[in-house]
């Protein structure tokens, strides 16, 4: 089971992010507060309506980069058969939180 339990500052920080409702990332932070409040990846993932294997990532990538690891997940593009490549999504993002 992966549990996260936040300072003040870094929950007021996934708070901010997640006031960006024009991206993904306000749903992680949000899979993170969750978390922090003690809910289980079952639960959160029913509550935001995603697979709880993307919950379990989403949470991993916090635990191991913070906030960036939040920012930094990658898409796969399929390019085509079998290729595909990886898009950051929220390089935008990332400037103007930082």
């Amino acid at each position: 089971m992966i549990r996260i339990y936040l300072p003040a500052e870094q929950r007021e920080m996934l708070e901010k992010a997640r006031r960006i409702r024009t991206t993904n990332l306000s749903e992680r932070c949000l899979a993170v507060l969750l978390s922090d409040r003690g809910q289980s990846v079952p639960v959160i993932a029913e509550s935001i309506g995603r697979h709880e294997h993307t919950i379990r990532s989403w949470l991993k990538a916090y635990l191991q980069d913070g906030i960036e690891g939040l920012r930094h997940t990658p898409i796969r593009v399929k390019l085509s058969a079998g290729r595909y490549r990886n898009i950051n999504r929220f390089s935008w993002l990332i400037q103007a939180l930082t």
